[in-house]
């Protein structure tokens, strides 16, 4: 994800990268999540739920871009700013991911 939204102003179609990447993105937890055994997830349930919560906001940002450039903002301008947001919050959502997997014992 983080180097979609670097990369991305240099694609002709540059949200569409960005936004596979971050279908790629969501598709990846949900397959982490199916390998969790009963414990983690009754232990992470809340935690997991804000993580997917997350993803949702997230992919909100889209349809952010989507009422930019709709409003008459350059699809360059909306680009930058969308992949300035989508950089920022999925680097939380990332140290969230690696918090929860360390209290769970997930990946040692």
């Amino acid at each position: 994800m983080q180097n979609a939204t670097r990369t991305a102003g240099n694609f002709t179609d540059g949200v569409g990268l960005v936004w596979q990447q971050f279908q790629y993105l969501r598709a990846s937890y949900e397959g982490f999540t199916a390998t969790l055994n009963p414990q983690q997830l009754a232990n992470g349930a809340n935690e997991l739920a804000e993580l997917s919560a997350g993803l949702d906001i997230l992919q909100e940002s889209f349809a952010n871009y989507q009422n930019d450039v709709g409003g008459g903002r350059s699809a360059n301008a909306a680009l930058a700013e969308l992949c300035q947001v989508l950089r920022q919050a999925s680097g939380v959502w990332l140290q969230e991911l690696n918090k929860d997997c360390a209290r769970l014992g997930v990946g040692r």
